[in-house]
């Protein structure tokens, strides 16, 4: 019997290519129009995706993963000068990273961001741990095309995050961010031995990769529990990178008994700085002074404005942040209001047929009959798709403020959802 009789399966390519195109339904996503483009289809993949995520109904009263600590490791290699996405890849993440930082200290007013660059295999701190938008931006602003150069090292850059997180209060979310455009990583030792590491340490790797899915990276993060996730283009950029605007589902200390359920926090006041007193978050930009005949002015050095801790009285600059002397958590009064609306979420509302005659509550649009309308389970109002996305956004219902209605269980002191139901006053 000749062997080249018998039938053998056909090649149907590496496994994880088949496994990646059936949970994408890649044929149905990436169907082209008349003009031969993928466009159209990678739009209403976009618009498909955010629709899910505002139907996913939230926990409420989660409260722990109200503190997190995340750096953002972005790569800084040669692979970043390529096109695929416009302008280039470096400058298309920076753009989509700035808006990110806008809406994740929105949705976690009490958390902080940092910022790790890698290039030609080494890693360096843009931008400490901090809740300040500005330094982020201008951190994110250092970074320039024409310096991506040699090749990315993943070991290097989750390490340089690591020895970070490692001394941080295990009751707060630490997580790190990958933006990885390199097809490969250059790496010293074993990376899974890092892999364990991060997961003995309750350390999560979240991983967004620009170009196609690697192996590496993918495992690294289903090792930590984290989301990985292929970018498509821009647009497919910013839907993708709001998946991690808020914490984890399930904290990965939640059922040992060595976490923390009350944490000790100050409340300092806003105070002009009268005496020459150098804040101590930003104490190493000082080591770079030499010794010279002439004289600094301090007015340049010296902000205005500064918080004193009211524990030692270490001078900071901004909050929320842990005292740099005796590490005692800072934030404001507006922080906690704010991470408290997060702890009430605002309900799905739910979907039905449009009636004749009837129009947004919002903005007043008019429905044509069979048009898909979205309906507040308290105040009954109807809202379009994108009011319906608004009011989630900001996570308070027009309707139930204008009808004083509660959108929210109430809580044991009678507050709700961005509404209050006068019982609270003593």
């Amino acid at each position: 019997m000749n062997m080249m009789d018998i039938d053998e399966p056909a090649e149907i390519g590496y496994k994880w290519e088949s496994s990646y195109a059936e949970g994408l339904n890649i044929r149905e996503a990436f169907a082209e129009d008349e003009q031969g483009s993928v466009e159209q289809a990678i739009a209403k993949l976009v618009a498909d995706a955010k629709k899910k995520r505002r139907e996913t109904e939230r926990p409420i009263k989660r409260r722990i993963g109200a503190l997190r600590y995340l750096y953002l490791v972005i790569d800084n290699s040669v692979a970043m000068i390529d096109k695929s996405l416009e302008p280039d890849r470096l400058r298309c993440t920076i753009k989509v990273i700035k808006k990110f930082i806008h809406n994740y200290f929105r949705e976690n007013p009490l958390s902080q961001l940092g910022i790790i660059a890698v290039k030609d295999k080494v890693s360096e701190i843009v931008t400490s741990l901090t809740a300040s938008v500005k330094e982020l931006e201008e951190g994110l602003d250092t970074l320039n095309v024409f310096e991506c150069k040699g090749d990315f090292s993943l070991q290097n850059g989750v390490l340089r995050a690591y020895h970070n997180l490692q001394g941080l209060p295990m009751h707060a979310h630490r997580e790190v961010l990958v933006f990885m455009a390199a097809m490969t990583t250059v790496d010293f030792s074993n990376i899974f031995t890092t892999m364990e590491n991060f997961k003995r340490n309750q350390i999560i790797v979240h991983g967004i990769h620009l170009a196609c899915e690697l192996y590496v990276l993918r495992k690294f993060c289903a090792k930590t529990r984290g989301g990985h996730a292929v970018v498509l283009n821009d647009v497919h950029f910013e839907v993708v990178l709001s998946d991690f605007i808020l914490p984890p589902k399930g904290h990965l200390f939640a059922k040992h008994a060595n976490v923390e359920t009350f944490y000790k926090m100050g409340f300092p006041k806003k105070q002009k700085v009268k005496d020459v007193l150098f804040c101590a978050c930003h104490r190493d930009e000082f080591k770079d002074f030499k010794p010279s005949d002439t004289l600094y002015n301090m007015e340049t050095l010296i902000k205005p404005f500064g918080f004193l801790c009211i524990q030692c009285k270490t001078r900071i600059c901004s909050l929320p942040m842990d005292c740099p002397n005796c590490g005692l958590r800072l934030v404001s009064a507006t922080q906690i209001a704010k991470a408290q609306m997060h702890i009430m979420p605002l309900p799905v509302y739910a979907e039905k047929q449009a009636e004749k005659n009837s129009k947004c509550f919002s903005c007043n649009v008019s429905f044509i009959t069979d048009d898909k309308t979205y309906e507040c389970k308290f105040c009954l109002e109807i809202f379009c798709d994108d009011c319906d996305a608004a009011n989630h956004g900001s996570m308070i219902c027009s309707g139930c403020i204008e009808h004083n209605t509660s959108t929210a269980t109430t809580t044991t002191n009678g507050h709700q959802n961005g509404v209050s139901n006068g019982n609270n006053a003593r």
